[in-house]
């Protein structure tokens, strides 16, 4: 099974320079699709009996964690260079935030902050490079809202695939549905 990556191709005319931020966080991405995935699997286990499976997904999901950390504090310490990077940064520390909280009211707050401010996360350049730099933003929202879907599960039987009931959710939000039909085969 393969990960799906947004991919500009630059025209040779424009000779499009991306930053070292862009390339930082393009890789970042590269590891989002495997953290989900493992916390997917785990968020599935309900505790009841144990299976020497389980080792191998928590072994998996502490692999993920940590490269994906790397990879954020990669981007959070370069330094900006041109338009865009900035909110590149600002959503690898909204990341950062998301993968290092145990409270879930502060999960619940990041949630409903990228759901009510998704807009603020575009860059006004409109060249190749601004596009790309949007499409990155964009894909780091959408799997942000996916990952924290799944780490803020109430409860075990809840269907993953399912928009949440009950909550400020709207029906159009990204939910673990996106995740499932970029993660599995289509069949």
């Amino acid at each position: 099974m393969a990960d799906k990556a947004n991919t500009t191709k630059f025209p040779a005319h424009e000779r499009a320079i991306t930053s070292a931020v862009f390339a930082a966080f393009s890789e970042f991405m590269s590891m989002t699709w495997p953290l989900i995935r493992a916390e997917r699997d785990l968020a599935a286990f309900t505790g009841l009996g144990w299976d020497p499976a389980v080792d191998a997904w928590i072994r998996d999901a502490e692999a993920a964690h940590d490269a994906t950390l790397a990879a954020l504090k990669d981007v959070i310490a370069l330094p900006v260079m041109q338009e865009g990077d900035s909110l590149l940064r600002i959503v690898a520390r909204l990341w950062d935030r998301a993968m290092r909280s145990s409270d879930p009211a502060e999960v619940a707050d990041l949630r409903d902050f990228i759901q009510n401010k998704q807009r603020l996360f575009r860059t006004e350049r409109r060249d190749t490079v601004g596009n790309a730099i949007n499409r990155l933003l964009e894909s780091g929202i959408v799997r942000l809202d996916i990952y924290l879907n799944i780490i803020s599960r109430q409860d075990p039987d809840e269907d993953l695939s399912a928009s949440p009931t009950g909550t400020k959710v709207p029906p159009h939000a990204p939910t673990c549905a996106i995740a499932v039909a970029e993660l599995e085969p289509a069949t």
